[in-house]
C-alpha cells in the first residue's frame, strides 16, 4: 500500500539515489496509479512515497522519468502559485525558466531528450525538486 508522507517527514529534504530502469519502470507505473487518486495532482516524486530513487510521473502524457536531469534551462523565467500534495492546501508563489531541456529514460526504456514548455515544464522542475530534496513551496 502506498502512500503519501507527511510534510515534516526528513525524507524529504534527502537527495534521491539513481534507480536502474526496470525498477524505476515499475515503481512509475504504482505511482501513475497512485496520483489518479488526487484528480488536482500534476505530478509526483517517488521521495513523496518515502522511496528515495530518482524517478517521478507527471499526469500529462502520463510519463514516468526516469534519473532525470535538466541540461538547459531558459533565462526568462514566470511565476505560478504552486502547490504541493505533501502539503494540502498551501500555495506559493514560485518563479521558474519558462523552458527547459531535459533528459531521462521513459516507461518504454527509450532515452528521452525534448523541451518542455508552459505547465510541462513547470511539473518537471517541481518533481526533480524533490528528488533534490528541495521543498520549493517551503522555500526549503
Amino acid at each position: 500500500m502506498m502512500n503519501l508522507i507527511k510534510g515534516n517527514n526528513p525524507k524529504l529534504l534527502k537527495v534521491s539515489t539513481d534507480i536502474e530502469t526496470r525498477k524505476g519502470i515499475k515503481f512509475g507505473k504504482k505511482l501513475l496509479f497512485f496520483l489518479n487518486k488526487y484528480p488536482n495532482g500534476l505530478g509526483l516524486a517517488a521521495v513523496q512515497t518515502g522511496y528515495l530513487k530518482r524517478v517521478f510521473v507527471m499526469k500529462e502524457v502520463p510519463t514516468i522519468v526516469i534519473n532525470p536531469k535538466i541540461m538547459r534551462s531558459s533565462m526568462t523565467k514566470e511565476g505560478f502559485n504552486e502547490g504541493c500534495l505533501t502539503f494540502p492546501g498551501e500555495y506559493k508563489w514560485i518563479e521558474r525558466p519558462i523552458w527547459v531541456d531535459v533528459i531521462f529514460i521513459n516507461g518504454k526504456m527509450e532515452i528521452i531528450s525534448r523541451t518542455l514548455h508552459g505547465m510541462a515544464a513547470k511539473v518537471f522542475q517541481h518533481e526533480l525538486d524533490h528528488l533534490n530534496g528541495i521543498i520549493c513551496i517551503k522555500g526549503i
